[in-house]
């Protein structure tokens, strides 16, 4: 996904009186034998989150390709 995209779908899901004040990506991680029995196929799994710092607090928005 793009950063403009990211960045825009976060300011659409910001309340009226919440203003951004930036945002990073955080991935999460498996044990290393699931990468070795599934191979490339572990890309699949791989649950991707953009975290944004708000006035009023953290929001997680959950990013998957399933």
């Amino acid at each position: 996904m793009n950063i403009l995209t990211v960045k825009e779908h976060i300011l659409n899901h910001l309340g009226e009186d919440d203003k951004l004040i930036g945002f990073f990506i955080a991935r999460g991680s498996f044990p290393i034998f699931w990468i070795l029995l599934l191979g490339p196929l572990c890309v699949i799994f791989l649950k991707t989150y953009y975290v944004s710092v708000t006035k009023n607090g953290i929001n997680f928005h959950k990013l998957s390709f399933m």
